[in-house]
């Protein structure tokens, strides 16, 4: 079967973005369409989760603009096969490639954050994210917010597609039967990106409407002691 196209993630290390990448490569899989897991470094424990019929190929990449030139070696193997990703430097990349005129496949770029937040983290950032606006041929974003940002910032409509979170807004703002003890519980890694600062700092307004509410968060990561 010809490879039809390449999911590329930075790792497989545990985090929402090796564990998004690894789910559409199975997704891909249990369709019959034969995609290939590019990861630009090696290691991480989301490799088990890979179904054993999607083949898994790691760059060995000190760092993703680095290795440039393995990359596109690899790309140009498969020069009309889709490119999936959610790493915006690996989605810029791809779209330099394409700009270029070195690789033809489409390029879809998937949101994995708020744009607002990695557009503000960086120069490099905020480029990368003009450049993915400008070239990519799809961008898939989780919010109608993050959609309309890009938008005018210049992002062509017909590109741009929005995924709506499974609950919608009406059934999620109407009031619970009980409010008697409620306790909200938030799980997750306590990474910056998650933004439970914001959750923290809506609680008193929370507490305001139900006063006997409280708020538990579990897991770890860089923010654990903050």
């Amino acid at each position: 079967m010809a490879e039809v196209g390449f999911i590329l993630s930075p790792h497989l290390d545990p985090g929402g973005t090796s564990r998004d990448s690894v789910e559409w490569a199975n997704r891909f899989s249990m369709l019959g369409v034969r995609v290939t897991m590019l990861t630009l470094r090696a290691g991480g424990a989301f490799h088990r989760r890979l179904a054993s019929d999607v083949p898994y190929e790691e760059l060995g990449l000190r760092g993703t603009f680095s290795g440039i030139p393995k990359l596109l070696v690899r790309l140009r193997r498969s020069p009309s096969a889709f490119v999936l990703t959610n790493c915006a430097s690996s989605a810029c990349l791809v779209a330099l490639f394409k700009a270029l005129g070195l690789f033809h496949g489409r390029l879809v770029f998937v949101e994995s954050v708020n744009p607002v937040q990695t557009i503000r983290s960086s120069g490099k950032s905020s480029l990368a994210y003009r450049i993915i606006r400008r070239r990519a041929d799809a961008v898939v974003h989780l919010s109608h917010f993050a959609q309309a940002l890009s938008l005018r910032l210049g992002m062509a409509r017909q590109k741009s597609f929005y995924i709506p979170n499974i609950i919608s807004s009406v059934q999620a703002s109407s009031r619970p039967a009980c409010l008697t003890g409620m306790r909200l519980l938030a799980v997750g890694r306590l990474d910056v990106v998650k933004g439970y600062d914001r959750l923290i700092a809506a609680m008193p307004a929370v507490i305001s409407a139900f006063p006997k509410a409280t708020l538990r968060i579990c897991g770890g990561g860089d923010q654990h002691a903050i």
